[in-house]
């Protein structure tokens, strides 16, 4: 069960100032005739045709913070997770007698609500700090470091933890989308599993998630933008085999469908001290995932994924408060090689997580 724990756990820790209204380019002058006498008895001149002003463009909310600015923030998490079902079924291939079937799920069903306090309990509700700076710009693009401070379970005494330093740099375009985008920790375990990511799931990740999926987006009071964005998860599960296979001392592959997420937000307009406020809400397609370690076979099937949550950014783009839920259906199971029986779980796991200015 500590494998399946460990497997489970890293897989479910997976799971400004408005730029100024663009100026339309002054129509070109219209090239006059040359000079003709007026006749004797000029016609009546017909009305200049009204001509339409363009349009104005909307602003967009950046990241308009100088260099040098910093601001840090309390972050609250909070989990429920709940075992919806908890049953054995017979492998593929595999014979089983169903009296010897009903009897091992019999025996299962007195571990289940051991498992769900063992999960709740390594999910527990944690307070920690983040750290947002804005660094010296890079070929006109804005720069963001953003770090947070994670207790995690230190190895061989779970109850125990340790602080780890994980800090994600971004790079913004002058139009607010993500043009570089690196991870780092002081974990040397954790930071083997963000070298191994490639640069394209880690840009595409940070363009879909948190604030920085809100620059770019027009400031218009009541108007909706959806985004679909797919993510290549099959670079996370490689970095995540990685990982797990040095934990483990096993040969570790796997396999991973696209995640492909649908994004609705919000604009809903500023407060009396100038900041942005955005809701969004989330949904995401269904995604697999299917890990060997060793022996162990595990497959994850998510069906329903749906979230939202409320954005709060001051006048200068940097976040002021966040509050995001999500809610998550899942269907996990476990083939022991050599074994008669696939262990099956059905699972709902909810979170809500909230970032405060610290005051």
């Amino acid at each position: 069960m500590k494998l399946k724990t460990l497997t489970l756990s890293v897989l479910l820790a997976l799971a400004g100032v408005p730029a100024l209204a663009q100026t339309a380019p002054t129509p070109g002058a219209v090239p006059t005739a040359p000079a003709v006498p007026p006749p004797s008895n000029p016609a009546p001149s017909s009305p200049a045709p009204d001509i339409a002003p363009p349009a104005p463009v909307a602003p967009v909310l950046l990241p308009t913070a100088q260099p040098g600015t910093s601001a840090e923030y309390v972050q609250t998490s909070r989990v429920n997770f709940k075992v919806l079902d908890y049953y054995l079924e017979a492998q593929p291939g595999k014979v089983v007698k169903p009296a010897d079937l009903a009897a091992a799920n019999k025996k299962l069903q007195t571990q289940r609500g051991d498992i769900e306090r063992a999960m709740n309990q390594a999910f527990a509700a944690q307070t920690g700090k983040m750290f947002t700076r804005v660094l010296p710009p890079v070929n006109g693009n804005t720069v963001l470091l953003m770090t947070s401070v994670l207790n995690l379970p230190t190895a061989g005494s779970p109850q125990k933890t340790r602080a780890v330093n994980v800090g994600v740099t971004l790079t913004y375009n002058p139009a607010g989308q993500v043009v570089d985008a690196s991870v780092s920790s002081s974990d040397p375990e954790l930071q083997k599993f963000y070298k191994a990511l490639d640069l394209k799931t880690l840009i595409q990740s940070a363009q879909g998630s948190g604030t920085t999926s809100l620059y770019g987006l027009p400031l218009v009071q009541g108007k909706a933008t959806t985004t679909n964005a797919t993510v290549p998860t099959q670079g996370l599960i490689q970095a995540l085999s990685g990982l797990v296979g040095k934990a483990s001392l096993t040969g570790v592959s796997g396999q991973a469908s696209p995640l492909t997420t649908h994004t609705t937000t919000t604009y809903t307009g500023q407060d009396a001290a100038g900041n942005f406020t955005f809701t969004q809400a989330i949904t995401a397609d269904p995604w697999k995932v299917k890990l060997n370690i060793g022996d162990l076979s595990f497959d994850m099937q998510l069906s329903a994924l749906t979230g939202g949550g409320v954005s709060v950014l001051r006048p200068d783009g940097l976040a002021f408060s966040t509050s995001t839920n999500q809610d998550i259906s899942m269907r996990l199971s476990f083939d022991v090689l050599g074994e008669p029986y696939r262990t099956v779980m059905k699972i709902q796991y909810g979170t809500a997580v909230t970032v405060a200015l610290k005051k």
